[in-house]
């Protein structure tokens, strides 16, 4: 097993127990209490976790996953107008990828007004949000359903989407900064994500402005390797200069 593959199976255990111990990672792996010493130290390193004697805890300082629910509370007005702006980059007769996730549910609820539009989508709430409109043809991943994000996820919507080439995609993100670059909450989730920008010509990343500045748990994406991102009039105005800096499309909502 490669050491990053190791690294990421690490990260999930800690997802789910929040901490773990070096011994019982050595005998998980059959690798030597260095080589897991020298992976703690360079997840560390990354601001993922905080070592402690004879093992780790996931870093408390990142942003967590909320229950869908919970998130539809977060900055509701911010995200209304993110979605808005979002849904103007989009032509008639596009093919788009949207996430899901409750600021790229806003993009479709204001992309239900365009013609003849192709939405690919891992969400089953933008999938039902979208069918009442007998233009659009709407394409939904397969997978496990994530009772939390209420996403499909897994190596099935991951295969899925690598069979398609969009004009755009709107991928949401818990955290933006230059230095890890776009973050999601949990492994699986970044795996779509990654997935989609690939899927993509166009890829935008839709965050309200308390995400942009933040981190998360795992990097889905670096900086340079999205179109753009739509946010709000409230994120970091320096950090959004230097991300026109090196080219990203900047679009304040």
């Amino acid at each position: 097993m490669l050491a990053a593959e190791r690294r990421m199976r690490i990260l999930q255990l800690m997802e789910k127990n929040q901490s773990v111990k070096v011994a019982d990672l050595c005998e998980r792996f059959g690798v030597t209490d260095e080589t897991i010493r020298r992976d703690l130290s360079q997840l560390e390193s990354e601001g993922l976790i905080d070592r402690t004697h004879g093992g780790a805890v996931l870093n408390q300082r990142l942003r967590v996953a909320y229950p869908y629910h919970l998130r539809q509370t977060q900055s509701p007005k911010e995200k209304q107008l993110i979605g808005k702006a979002a849904a103007e980059l989009v032509r008639d007769g596009a093919a788009v990828i949207l996430d899901n996730g409750t600021t790229t549910f806003e993009v479709a609820r204001c992309l239900r007004d365009k013609k003849a539009l192709t939405v690919v989508t891992t969400s089953p709430l933008i999938a039902l949000e979208m069918a009442d409109n007998k233009d659009f043809t709407v394409i939904m991943a397969g997978g496990v359903l994530d009772s939390d994000s209420k996403a499909l996820v897994g190596p099935d919507a991951e295969a899925f989407l690598e069979r398609f080439r969009v004009d755009i995609a709107f991928i949401g993100a818990s955290g933006v900064s230059l230095e890890r670059g776009f973050t999601a909450s949990n492994v699986y989730d970044a795996q779509i994500k990654t997935a989609m920008i690939k899927a993509s010509t166009k890829p935008y990343v839709v965050a309200d402005g308390t995400k942009v500045g933040a981190s998360s748990l795992v990097c889905f994406s670096q900086i340079s390797e999205v179109h753009g991102l739509v946010t709000d009039r409230s994120a970091n105005e320096a950090l959004l200069a230097e991300m026109r800096d090196l080219g990203i499309d900047i679009v304040l909502a």
